[in-house]
C-alpha cells in the first residue's frame, strides 16, 4: 500500500489476476530475473531445505517459479550468495535453535472507535531463544541495502504486534531484516510512533472503498503486475 495504493487496491480489494509486465518480461530475457521472483524463490529455500537439502530445495524453487530455459541460469546464479549466507555466522544464529520458518497468522492486532483491524500474513522466521524469549528475522533479498527501514519498518512494527499477542510472556529480543544478498543484519528497535502509524494506515485505508480513493504512484509502474488496466501506468 506504501508503494502505490492503486497496485494494493488491485491486488487485495478486487483480487485481480496479475500478469507479467514488460520490464519483467525485458528482465527475465536478459538474464536478469525480476527482484520478487527471486525473493520468492529464496523463501521457498529457505523454507523447504531443512527437509529436502539445500541443492534440491533451490532446484524444485526454480521449476516452481521459472520457465524451463531460466532454471540453470537462475541457480547459478543465487547458488553462491544464498550458501553463503546459509553456511555463514548470521544464519547460524537461526540454524541450531528451535524456529518455525514462514509462520502464518491472521488475527485483529488493533481497534480504533469500534473498528477492528484483522492482520494476514507470514513471518518469515520466528527463532525461540534460549533465554525464553522469541526473535523475529525477515529474509531480504534486495541488491541495495540504503534506507530499507523506510520500507519496511511498518511491517517488523506488525510482526512484533502478532508476537506481543501470540506469546504475551514471551520478551521479543530481538526483530531485524536478514539481507541475505549481503549477509547483513539490520536490526529494528521498537517505536511507540510506529505503531501509531500502522494504526494510521489502517484506518486510511478501511476509509477508502472505490478506485478513485485510491491514489497512484507512476515510479512503481514498471514493477507493476497489473499495467494492462490500470489507466495511470507508465512504462
Amino acid at each position: 500500500y506504501k508503494h502505490c495504493p492503486k497496485l494494493f487496491y488491485y491486488k487485495y480489494v478486487l483480487e485481480m489476476p496479475a500478469f507479467e509486465n514488460d520490464y519483467a518480461a525485458e528482465q527475465s530475457s536478459k538474464g536478469d530475473l525480476p527482484g520478487n521472483i527471486i525473493g520468492l524463490i529464496v523463501h521457498d529455500v529457505m523454507q523447504n531445505m531443512h527437509v529436502r537439502g539445500f541443492d534440491e530445495a533451490l532446484s524444485f524453487a526454480c521449476e516452481k517459479y521459472l520457465q524451463m530455459h531460466e532454471r540453470q541460469q537462475a541457480q547459478e546464479s543465487i547458488r553462491p550468495w544464498l550458501n553463503s549466507y546459509i553456511t555463514g555466522e548470521l544464519y547460524s544464529k537461526i540454524r541450531d535453535k528451535k524456529h518455525f520458518d514462514e509462520y502464518a497468522f491472521t488475527m485483529p492486532l488493533m481497534d480504533n472507535d469500534g473498528m477492528n483491524y484483522v492482520f494476514t500474513g507470514s513471518i518469515d522466521c520466528l527463532v525461540f531463544e534460549g533465554d525464553g524469549s522469541v526473535s523475529i528475522i525477515d529474509f531480504k533479498t534486495d541488491k541495495n541495502i540504503e534506507g530499507k527501514m523506510d520500507d519496511y519498518g511498518v511491517q517488523l512494527a506488525v510482526y512484533a504486534l502478532v508476537v506481543k499477542k501470540l506469546f504475551p510472556d514471551k520478551d521479543l529480543l530481538s526483530n531485524s531484516l536478514h539481507f541475505i544478498r549481503h549477509n547483513k543484519e539490520l536490526k529494528v528497535e521498537a517505536r511507540e510512533s510506529t505503531d501509531d502509524e500502522v494504526l494510521s494506515l489502517c484506518k486510511e485505508i478501511s476509509s477508502k472503498h472505490e478506485d478513485a480513493a485510491f491514489s497512484y504512484d507512476t515510479n512503481w509502474c514498471k514493477f507493476c503486475s497489473f499495467g494492462y488496466f490500470c489507466s495511470y501506468y507508465k512504462k
